[in-house]
């Protein structure tokens, strides 16, 4: 059997006490898996901004044109905010994995209605990424028995 390691890095955080990072109300996480003597790299997530997962991802020498995937886990503005400028960094059109109810609007009603989604349309996705909505497990990386 070959080597099996997962590193999970931070991007995007609510709280950060160092320099260089930024942080902001969000959450992204760049993922590196080795399986079977190969290496995959996701990111889960990708923050509120452009901005600040560009930054961070710079401070952690990133390597977009790696990436693999994208994973959204729910379709908020700060779990999307930057998505546009990941896909845009990979430089390749990538799987952009989500459940299909992450493509919804989606509103907060208090203190005052307003919305709390991706701060994007989706057709601006599918020109760098493909979108893969799927309500079904999917297998992310595979490892030769």
């Amino acid at each position: 059997m070959g080597e099996h390691a997962v590193t999970i890095q931070v991007l995007v955080n609510d709280v950060t006490r160092e320099e260089p990072w930024l942080a902001e109300h969000g959450l992204a996480f760049w993922v590196d898996v080795v399986a079977g003597g190969r290496q995959y790299r996701l990111l889960f997530d990708t923050g509120q901004t452009a901005q600040v997962l560009a930054h961070n991802a710079r401070a952690l020498k990133v390597d977009w044109p790696s990436l693999d995937a994208v994973v959204i886990s729910h379709g908020h503005n700060d779990h999307t905010g930057g998505l546009l400028e990941a896909l845009r960094s990979c430089g390749r059109r990538i799987p952009v994995i989500l459940h299909p109810d992450a493509l919804l609007p989606k509103l907060k009603t208090v203190p005052a209605l307003r919305a709390i989604g991706a701060p994007h349309r989706w057709e601006q996705v599918e020109e760098v990424g493909c979108l893969l909505a799927t309500r079904e497990p999917l297998t992310l990386v595979h490892s030769p028995p």
